[in-house]
């Protein structure tokens, strides 16, 4: 941009001094010019800079997740193609499921010799009890077939919620998508085994229609920054195009601020660079249906309330941005 507003003041001079000869070119010209071009630019810079901000670290982002099975096993079955859509529900991949299969049936069985062992041990309670009105057997016997009673009954409350966890497992051997998406890279093959740490996840997950536009700006050019303001953008996907936009809102925190909860305290020291301020920003109109990578990065202008009569220097600006796609 002072490149730019060099060559602006320079075919200014040459024009007064040589082409219409309406200064001579003295010394005091000379000094003025300089001076005049020193505060000049200064100025200017300082102006555009609070009122029409600009910047070059324009990004797509998308919301990803890692997908991460809760159960272990060998990888039998994958169901889906790196970067086709992927419809909210459907499977993934599969895990062998056999492991989990043999630990349901093993758990059903249990639980009917449970149920077993429950109807037997209620029926000596009931019998013991009648008996014992005729005085034909002890108090004490009852009380020890009604405690096997409720030892009988917790056991199949035991293996109802094994056979429980046991059935969750077997349906997670099914991996589904959590939303509709995609998923852009498939470094997943049959035979792998599929772990539930989460820094062995196989497959990264792209929500649909979760894109953001994020540009960040310096803390003092966001100063006069305020939602709905108007907003031109370049990317270097579209060389030679801008597209309107308008600016949703400013992200209310930086990674700078935060104090993350650690055992040693904070050093408070000046070495932390201040860091830049995300403006959220969307298009409109016709660009809002703009297929965008998720990942492109571009530049953002922003046309605040005040100074106005800056705005066409930075829309020379930006579209000076997106022609230098090109090269």
């Amino acid at each position: 941009m002072i490149a730019f507003l060099s060559i602006c003041y320079a075919l200014g001079v040459w024009l007064l001094v040589f082409k219409l000869r309406v200064l001579r070119w003295t010394v005091a010209v000379k000094v003025a010019v300089g001076g005049i071009y020193v505060l000049f630019i200064v100025g200017l810079l300082i102006a555009i800079n609070l009122y029409q901000p600009y910047s070059t670290d324009l990004r797509v982002y998308g919301h990803v997740v890692e997908i991460v099975p809760r159960v272990d096993g060998r990888v039998v079955e994958i169901s889906v193609q790196p970067n086709e859509p992927v419809g909210k529900g459907e499977v993934l991949y599969r895990i062998d499921a056999r492991e989990y299969e043999y630990a349901v049936a093993r758990l059903e069985a249990r639980l009917l010799q449970a149920e077993a062992d429950a109807r037997l041990a209620k029926a000596e309670l009931e019998r013991t009890r009648e008996a014992a009105k005729s005085s034909a057997v002890s108090r004490s016997e009852v009380d020890t077939w009604q405690a096997r009673s409720q030892a009988a009954d917790a056991v199949i409350g035991q293996t109802r919620a094994e056979l429980d966890k046991a059935r969750l497992d077997l349906a997670e051997t099914s991996i589904y998508a959590p939303a509709n998406g995609v998923v852009p890279n498939l470094p997943l093959a049959v035979g792998q085994v599929a772990s539930t740490i989460v820094r062995a996840a196989l497959v990264p997950f792209l929500y649909a229609d979760s894109t953001a536009l994020i540009a960040s700006f310096t803390q003092t050019s966001t100063r006069h920054i305020q939602a709905g303001d108007r907003a031109e953008l370049a990317f270097e996907q579209y060389p030679g195009r801008v597209f309107e936009g308008r600016v949703v809102d400013l992200i209310s925190a930086t990674g700078q601020g935060q104090l993350a909860p650690t055992g040693t305290l904070h050093q408070w020291s000046q070495e932390t660079s201040p860091g830049n301020f995300g403006v959220r920003l969307d298009l409109v109109g016709a660009a809002a249906e703009l297929d965008l990578t998720v990942g492109a990065a571009g530049a953002a202008a922003i046309y605040t309330s005040r100074g106005r009569s800056l705005e066409i220097i930075r829309r020379v600006v930006i579209r000076i941005y997106s022609w230098m796609n090109y090269l």
